[in-house]
């Protein structure tokens, strides 16, 4: 991942509340327990909108570059996979188990 991947993605996810904090997202370097990892493998970030019940996820490896942020756009449960991280667990089960299988990028637009 470049500086202008990293400061693209923070651009367009704080455009998308309109500079108002409306969104709760949860972040974080990830990579292999230590001590085996000196430097952090990439980054994830999971954004959830409770007044639409929609969240998306995004994972981006340090080896990777360009693309945009749609490139590195997946579901929460890929990150949830990815990270061994449980997100939203204090939702109900029924609309946990709805907003982190699917996104939809385009509509985050």
């Amino acid at each position: 991942m470049t500086h202008g991947d990293a400061l693209e993605y923070m651009k367009e996810v704080e455009a998308w509340g309109g500079g108002v904090s409306r969104y709760f997202t949860a972040c974080a370097a990830s990579g292999l327990p230590p001590p085996i990892v000196s430097e952090e493998a990439g980054f994830f970030k999971v954004v959830l909108d409770p007044s639409r019940n929609r969240a998306i996820g995004f994972v981006y490896e340090n080896h990777e570059g360009g693309g945009g942020v749609k490139r590195h756009s997946c579901s929460v449960d890929e990150v949830e996979r990815i990270t061994g991280h449980d997100f939203f667990s204090v939702l109900p089960d029924n609309v946990e188990n709805a907003i982190e299988s699917s996104y939809n990028f385009d509509q985050w637009n």
